[in-house]
């Protein structure tokens, strides 16, 4: 049985679903209920777990696993930062973000996972990450 709680400014009041449905079938109820939506300000009405309007959610259906699974990878995400930052740039800068762009590939290529993500993490934005790759690829070049 599923119980409904009705709000107002006295304090709440606390029924069974299906007396709230019973109040809607008989006159008597009616007025019973009538007297009530006086009484309280907001009306409730009641609905079943049949009914097949309600959507259901698909993030609220999903498991953790799953969830984690759809997540898009760090990794991935800043390639999508950078991207997105390169549509402001013009010129020089443009220039140097898809540079880095290419130095985070080749990035992920020559080194483990955790390592590009931490220096992702580190980094701290798409401008300074730029910075990061541009040092990183200098280094890697000597």
């Amino acid at each position: 049985m599923e119980s409904v709680l009705i709000r107002s400014c006295s304090p709440p009041l606390l029924t069974e679903a299906g007396d709230l449905c019973d109040l809607r079938s008989s006159s008597s109820a009616k007025r019973a209920a009538a007297a009530m939506s006086q009484r309280f300000a907001p009306v409730v009405t009641c609905s079943s777990r049949s009914d097949a309007c309600i959507p259901k959610l698909e993030l609220f259906s999903r498991s953790k696993l799953e969830r984690g699974l759809r997540r898009t990878p760090l990794i991935q995400k800043c390639e999508n930062e950078l991207a997105d930052y390169r549509s402001t740039l013009e010129g020089d800068n443009l220039y140097s973000c898809w540079r880095a762009c290419l130095e985070l590939k080749d990035l992920e290529k020559e080194s483990p996972k955790e390592e590009v993500e931490r220096l992702i993490i580190q980094a701290g934005g798409a401008k300074s990450l730029i910075g990061c790759l541009h040092g990183i690829a200098e280094i890697n070049k000597g």
